[in-house]
């Protein structure tokens, strides 16, 4: 009985171990999303200046020389 107890406390903790780090690994992965989700608000924002930077040539059928992407916006 002293064997099965060992044994099973034994693989107890190595479960214990293997959540711990699972655990560890998507706290890393949350501050990745938070990361990207951050940088993904700041493109938008940019996004957003430049299409009110590009209004007035629009208006003034200027912008087709200023395209810096293939998206249409200019």
């Amino acid at each position: 009985m002293l064997i099965f107890c060992s044994c099973f406390e034994i693989l107890q903790s190595l479960v214990n171990s293997e959540i711990e780090e699972i655990t560890h690994k998507i706290q890393a992965l949350d501050g990745i999303r938070a990361k990207l989700e951050r940088d993904l608000l700041k493109l938008q924002e940019d996004e957003l200046e430049l299409d009110d930077e590009c209004k007035p040539f629009n208006s003034m059928h200027h912008c087709g020389r200023l395209k810096f992407f293939d998206s249409g916006r200019c």
